[in-house]
């Protein structure tokens, strides 16, 4: 049987509105090991807001410590979420990477959940003596009641790390600003791009945001992207609504194939306890 690690990354998972529990939740149902890189501040005034986060993990490390061992790194940082560089998020992927020399290794995000965890294990059995990566399509969470396919992410993927090694064909993840935190591997290898929906992860990007965390959120994220592309960051100079109203435009533009399918068992009470509050309830309004 084939050995499945699994790996995220967390920085306040609490006051920024991530479903890190129930996506840990869910990545721990098929993986033997998951590896949570926990970002603790070295700014005291953050460290308010890690107790909470950090004992939610050691609960839910000892609620699945029957079927799959968490391991929980802390890596302390004084630069913060969108803070941090690309290069600082890339090595904390990289470090870990370099210590698994066996079996599967997926990096997920915090905000992802999986639905169909034995078919997920099923899919990595089944291709772990031909192909060297497989990448996830995600399904976006555009609101409860609506969900589209991100056919073009790849974001989450998976290193076969033994067929790599036996195959002698490098592999680490990419330092490129245009494709950062992927994989780059140096030579013809086998790519499989998952297409059983089942198998996709759930992307609660967003959803759990209030207000005032989306505009927060959505500044940082425009002035990481503008500074990395070398141009003049330009959202600093906009109102509140037409943060809001920018990244509207943005998720209309991300919409893929509408689909009916169910929430996963992991976050269904996190969803049905959603209000008008959060954009994930009905977008603020918004007809996306």
């Amino acid at each position: 049987m084939t050995k499945i690690t699994s790996f995220l990354m967390l920085a306040e998972p609490d006051r920024l509105q991530y479903p890190y529990a129930e996506s840990i939740a869910s990545l721990a149902s098929f993986s033997d090991c998951v590896i949570v890189n926990f970002a603790a501040s070295s700014n005291p005034k953050y460290r308010q807001f890690e107790k909470e986060s950090y004992d939610k993990l050691i609960m839910l490390r000892e609620q699945f410590s029957q079927k799959c061992e968490i391991k929980i790194i802390m890596n302390e940082t004084w630069s913060y979420q969108h803070e941090q560089t690309y290069d600082e998020i890339r090595c904390n992927i990289q470090n870990v990477l370099d210590k698994i020399d066996d079996g599967w290794f997926l990096k997920c995000d915090g905000d992802n959940v999986f639905q169909d965890t034995e078919n997920i294990r099923k899919l990595f059995e089944d291709l772990q003596n031909e192909y060297h990566l497989v990448s996830f399509p995600r399904i976006d969470i555009i609101n409860k009641n609506k969900l589209s396919i991100n056919s073009m992410s790849r974001d989450i993927y998976a290193f076969n790390i033994t067929q790599l090694v036996n195959d002698k064909i490098e592999f680490s993840i990419s330092k490129d600003s245009k494709s950062w935190c992927r994989p780059s591997i140096d030579k013809n290898y086998k790519h499989f791009i998952v297409d059983d929906i089942k198998c996709m992860p759930f992307n609660y990007d967003a959803t759990f945001f209030n207000r005032n965390r989306l505009i927060n959120f959505w500044k940082k994220t425009s002035h990481t992207y503008e500074f990395t592309l070398g141009k003049n960051s330009h959202v600093n100079n906009l109102t509140d609504d037409q943060i809001v109203d920018q990244y509207a435009k943005y998720r209309m533009k991300k919409v893929g194939n509408i689909i009916n399918i169910n929430h996963p068992k992991f976050i269904i009470n996190k969803m049905n306890n959603l209000t008008s509050d959060f954009w994930g309830f009905d977008n603020f309004g918004y007809k996306i």
